[in-house]
């Protein structure tokens, strides 16, 4: 998580995510918030996003539908490799 202010991760790939996923999303954003910076949440599915909603995690990632739209909504995004 260097030379950023944000973190994206990319979904668009995932069908579902567990128990043990969320707890993984939950620890990229205290890693990132410890670092002062912002996860950004790309490409996720309904199944995805209502996960999301249920456990209220909606209120801590911001989400956009591409990785283009996450870039286009904020300065400062470097691509990880």
């Amino acid at each position: 998580m260097r030379n950023s202010n944000e973190v994206v991760l990319d979904l668009e790939e995932v069908q579902s995510v567990d128990s043990a996923g969320l707890g993984e999303l939950v620890v990229a954003h205290i890693s990132a918030a410890e670092q002062g910076k912002t996860v950004k949440v790309v490409g996720a599915n309904r199944s995805v996003c209502e996960l999301l909603e249920l456990t209220n995690l909606l209120s801590v990632f911001a989400l956009y539908p591409s990785l283009a739209d996450a870039m286009d909504a904020g300065e400062g995004w470097t691509p990880m490799a």
